[in-house]
């Protein structure tokens, strides 16, 4: 991780054969030892995006193993489906739960992975295009 302005900071993540980044706000008015990353969300609730706050040991964990069931997904027209739901299904085996705010949280993150690898590819998700994938 690397945090030039102190606002921000950059995750770099090693995926297949390369590094994917991803760029996080920090939220600098929460005083604790440990980072709180700032992950914009499309909350259907009320059709908007929303900020959803996350310890940084966390996310760069959720991540992690994110990326780990994409590489592992069949690779087709829905192995982004495939790892999603895999990975949701990961979260419930590990706390015996999933609630509104884990769905949420999880989809936004998964939105920023999608959106690093595409990036990566040379292309550019719109705002209309995340908010498809969340509804």
């Amino acid at each position: 991780m690397d945090t030039p302005t102190g606002q921000k900071a950059e995750f770099s993540f090693p995926y297949l054969d390369g590094t994917i980044k991803i760029v996080c706000e920090i939220d600098s008015n929460m005083s604790r030892k440990e980072k709180i990353i700032v992950i914009p969300s499309y909350d259907t609730r009320i059709n908007r995006f929303t900020e959803l706050r996350y310890g940084e040991r966390d996310f760069v964990d959720d991540v992690k193993m994110m990326l780990k069931f994409l590489e592992n997904s069949p690779k087709g027209e829905d192995f982004l489906y495939v790892a999603f739901d895999s990975f949701v299904s990961y979260h419930i085996k590990q706390f015996n739960r999933i609630i509104d705010t884990d769905l949420f949280r999880i989809t936004a993150e998964f939105i920023l992975v999608i959106e690093a690898l595409s990036v990566k590819q040379g292309i550019h998700i719109p705002i209309t295009r995340r908010v498809e994938f969340t509804r």
